[in-house]
């Protein structure tokens, strides 16, 4: 009875601890951070475009897939004058890649119906798993809305936290 203790008690100490760590960061919940660019647009307008807003971003995760709900709070600013207010709320997808600080991509099919062919939005960077936090880019399209028309992007910047 003795010998047999002992025995179980080796193999557990010898096979360590039972958990793994887990192939996906845990990336389920909400976060939230600024988004922030500018670009300098030459052509029918000129002048320094900025775009500075809130992001928060929902997320349930299945694995390495990720549904994402995206809720911004912004302004649009041509040369320092505020041109538009930028607010709304999106669905879209995402993907993380395994391991520790992943890349993870976020796509976004914006709910414009004058321009549906150019309205995805992709942004991508890095999970970073110490600090629970995202650090993404994106070049955020800039689209005539009468000819649909790509005219440029500005690339913005931004850190979500997890709240």
């Amino acid at each position: 009875m003795k010998k047999t203790t002992a025995i179980l008690l080796f193999a557990a100490f010898a096979c360590g601890d039972s958990t793994t760590p887990p192939e996906y960061d845990d990336v389920s919940g909400t976060f939230e951070g600024p988004m922030k660019g500018t670009t300098t647009l030459a052509g029918p307008i000129t002048g320094t475009l900025a775009i500075d807003a809130t992001a928060t971003f929902t997320i349930q995760q299945t694995a390495g897939n990720l549904t994402v709900d995206w809720m911004s709070d912004g302004k649009v600013s041509l040369n320092g004058q505020i041109v538009e207010r930028l607010s709304g709320t999106e669905r879209g997808t995402g993907t993380i890649a395994k391991g520790r600080d992943p890349a993870v991509t976020f796509t976004f099919r914006g709910a414009d119906d004058l321009c549906p062919d150019v309205s995805e939005l992709k942004l991508a960077g890095t999970h970073r798993s110490e600090e629970t936090k995202f650090e993404l880019s994106v070049g955020f399209p800039l689209i005539d809305d009468d000819s649909c028309q790509k005219l440029g992007e500005v690339p913005l910047t931004g850190t979500l936290t997890k709240k």
